[in-house]
């Protein structure tokens, strides 16, 4: 539980500095899409978006990058995981390239769990404020 406290207040920090610096119109696009879903639904579509793209990154393709290196298995998941998310935004991409940097350290520390846990906090989070 350590870990992904520890992963979510990194990628809260990142957030935050991201946001100050470059905010994210993609960010503004989808809490406008969610606003307009019912509560319980807009929260299932953050959890499970979050959870489909860990299983996705971090378990099938970590599984494939297991004869690399550490930083090799973080760093070519956080590239994927940025692409994954350029296809709103290129920004949005850079962004997201930035927090799988964080989620892939902590998948290479702390297992597939926590940072997945991690990950849902930090959309339900985004959710929430937004």
């Amino acid at each position: 539980m350590r870990a992904a406290a520890a992963t979510y207040a990194a990628l809260v920090v990142l957030a935050v500095v991201w946001d100050a610096v470059a905010p994210l119109p993609a960010d503004a696009e989808a809490a406008r899409v969610l606003a307009d879903l019912d509560p319980w639904a807009a929260l299932a579509v953050m959890v499970l978006g979050a959870v489909v793209e860990e299983v996705a990154i971090r378990a099938a393709l970590w599984r494939l990058l297991r004869p690399l290196s550490a930083v090799s298995r973080v760093g070519v998941s956080a590239i994927a995981f940025g692409g994954l998310h350029a296809v709103s935004d290129p920004l949005h991409g850079l962004y997201a390239t930035a927090a799988g940097v964080v989620l892939g350290i902590a998948r290479e520390r702390a297992g597939f769990a926590p940072t997945t846990a991690a990950h849902v906090a930090i959309n339900a989070t985004a959710w929430a404020l937004s």
